[in-house]
């Protein structure tokens, strides 16, 4: 239905394959956004946002968080790097770095000039933000992660991008690009890419109104109620809430994954000792959504036949 809605502007539904990118984003990487009512998408498709996905995500602001000018240099306390351990932190960093001024050495602008100077920071300086499904995916099979100790199996990089409230902006800021660039020269860099998502039609600020609360500003804030830091542990000092990961990816105490040497979090880690094992349930996130396809299902307990009529009407 959302979909539906772009026909008025642009006469046809193709303005969906910005919904794809983010709801089906290693179909969308692989080609199978168009027709884009989803026809195309096929298998792990439809799993989403996944773990592939994800951990090949790098940060296209990369100079400025690695210099701590982006979300601050407070590595010990906000970032929970020691650098005491074996595998210290900062030589990892440094490592992840050096990757991504690679990747970003082939990026380019719809007109194939480069999209980074030579300072690796955007062309242009009003892009500040990657919103609108804008990801950065490395094309190799290393895994970014948050943790410089994982005791992984295959090649990682350690990534304070994946610890970062900008990654998820990627997703939860979302504008209208085919409004923005209608009528753009395609010989000039276009305006979604000059400017951030914030600056032309807006969709959904999940990732703006959480800047402009208490917890976006730097250093955070004391969760109230079930969230008060008495009750609700986080990695950040005081147990402040300071990031969308800390409530949506919630620490825990256990591992990553079952195989050996993999530390058991936080206790385990010298080099991140505050930081639990994040929950992948991404709590909360789409609740709603989730009730509303289930009611359109016979049998479910809240079955609505308005809602399976307008939800089962098959390809546009």
């Amino acid at each position: 239905m959302a979909g539906q809605d772009s026909i008025w502007a642009v006469g046809r539904p193709n303005a969906v394959d910005i919904c794809e990118r983010c709801h089906f984003p290693k179909g969308w990487l692989e080609g199978r956004s168009d027709p884009p009512n989803a026809s195309a998408m096929t298998g792990a498709d439809f799993d989403g946002v996944q773990c592939d996905f994800c951990h090949r995500m790098w940060d296209p602001f990369f100079e400025d968080t690695y210099a701590g000018t982006r979300e601050g240099s407070d590595w010990l306390g906000y970032w929970d790097e020691t650098n005491a351990s074996n595998t210290p932190s900062q030589p990892a960093a440094d490592a992840t770095y050096i990757a991504d001024q690679g990747l970003a050495a082939s990026i380019s602008l719809f007109n194939a000039t480069p999209f980074y100077n030579a300072a690796n920071r955007p062309f242009s300086p009003t892009y500040t933000e990657n919103g609108s499904g804008q990801y950065f995916i490395s094309a190799d099979s290393a895994k970014r992660a948050s943790f410089a100790d994982a005791a992984a199996r295959h090649q990682m990089f350690y990534s304070r991008y994946h610890k970062s409230k900008y990654m998820c902006a990627t997703c939860h800021d979302v504008s209208n690009p085919v409004l923005a660039n209608l009528g753009g020269d395609p010989t000039q860099p276009l305006p979604t890419e000059l400017n951030s998502a914030c600056s032309y039609f807006h969709v959904e600020r999940t990732f703006s109104e959480f800047m402009l609360s208490a917890y976006g500003q730097q250093g955070g804030s004391e969760g109230k109620g079930q969230f008060d830091p008495t009750l609700f542990y986080t990695d950040d000092p005081d147990n402040k809430i300071t990031k969308c990961q800390d409530c949506h990816m919630r620490d825990y105490q256990g591992v990553g994954c079952n195989k050996q040497g993999v530390p058991n979090r936080p206790t385990e880690s010298t080099e991140h000792p505050k930081s639990g094992q994040p929950i992948h349930d991404l709590t909360g996130g789409n609740a709603f959504v989730s009730y509303v396809l289930a009611s359109a299902v016979s049998g479910s307990p809240n079955y609505d036949a308005v809602n399976a009529s307008l939800l089962n009407q098959g390809p546009s």
